[in-house]
Formats: structure tokens, sequence, C-alpha cells
């Protein structure tokens, strides 16, 4: 199946920016890295949590309105469970490592610049990287039950897929439909949680967190 001019212009932009960020902030990376995660201490992740306890509800109700979707409207729904995910990786996680960041300004500038472009490898790697040394979770591995895939490359294949729609219109396939609500429901309910309580964090039934 040919992808749509349009995805093809969106594809050729996000490389040219990807390959600027490779030249051009590589050497800061490796300057900065160690320093960055060293001094990135679990007191500034609770912080930023403590300070924004409904962080979940934007993704809870994407998700919630999705499932209301599913029987009548796959498309809508696809997209849904695709957004809830998206604002679970964007908002509840990867935010409040760049906000932990922010301190230092030159690795600042390169995690903001790389937050929207997630498939990056810099990027993919300073945020596995904290998750595994403040929190103890090894998200090159990370797999749901019974799943033969990494979470985050099941995630990485369902972007084509909804890319596929936004730009072409094409309908979710009945798999990519309920793999999207599954690996939605992970990191909302399962891998959120589980960042929090290795923070000493609670979260009750609607994910409010709880010191």
């Amino acid at each position: 199946m040919s992808e749509p001019y349009e995805y093809e212009e969106q594809q050729a932009y996000e490389d040219f920016v990807n390959k600027i960020l490779k030249e051009y902030g590589d050497e800061l990376f490796d300057e900065h890295y160690d320093e960055a995660v060293q001094q990135f201490t679990d007191e500034r992740l609770k912080s930023y949590y403590l300070k924004n306890p409904a962080l979940a509800r934007p993704a809870i109700e994407m998700f919630d309105e999705a499932v209301a979707l599913k029987q009548g409207h796959p498309k809508a729904a696809f997209l849904f469970f695709m957004i809830a995910t998206e604002i679970t990786v964007n908002k509840l996680l990867v935010r409040p490592i760049v906000n932990g960041l922010v301190h230092n300004e030159a690795v600042a500038d390169i995690v903001v610049k790389l937050t929207p472009y997630t498939g990056s490898e810099n990027f993919k790697d300073l945020f596995f990287d904290i998750l595994s040394k403040l929190v103890g979770i090894d998200m090159t591995n990370y797999r749901r039950d019974g799943s033969k895939l990494s979470l985050w490359n099941e995630w990485k294949g369902l972007q084509k897929e909804r890319n596929f729609l936004v730009h072409g219109g094409a309908n979710p396939t009945a798999d990519g439909l309920s793999l999207s609500e599954l690996v939605a429901l992970e990191l909302l309910r399962v891998l959120y949680p589980k960042v929090l309580g290795k923070l000493g964090l609670k979260v009750n039934g609607y994910l409010l967190i709880e010191g």
C-alpha cells in the first residue's frame, strides 16, 4: 500500500529534523548525559507528580471515549486509543523528565526539541535510561503479558497504522484496533501506576495521585 503524499512530506520533515538534531546535538548529549541522569533525582520526579495530581485525567477521558466508540465507530476509536497512549507517554512520563532536566539549560534545550519526536534514538535512550535508573523499569524489554514484542515496539508499529488512517483514510485492521486498546491500557493503567509506585506514590481508581 503506497503512502499518501502528505504523509511523505511529514515523514521527510521529521527525518530532516532528526538528522539536524543528530549532527548538532550529539556533542552536547555526550557532554551532559551522565551529569543529567545523576542530577535527576527521584525527588524531582515526585515533586512534579504531586503538584499535578490529576495528570492522567485527559488520557483517561480519551480512553473511555474510545471504548464507547469501539463498536460503531472503529476509526474514531482507534484514533482515541492512540491519543490516550500518546498523552500517557508524552504528558505522564516524558514531561516530568523534561521538567526535571530543565535546570541544565544545554540538556533541557535538546530534550525539549526531541520531545515531539519520540522515535528519536537519542531521546529514547535518555528516556529509557532514566526510567531504569530511577524506578527500575527496563523499557527495552518491557512487555505486556502474553506479548512477544516490547510495549514500545508495539506502540511504534501502531503509529504507522495511525498515519495510514490520518493521511489516507485507511480503516484500522481489527488486530490494530484491539492492539491499540491493549497498549493504551497497559501504559495508562499498568505502567504509569507502576512508575508512581516505585516513587512511593499511590493512585486511586481514577488515577489521582496521592502522596
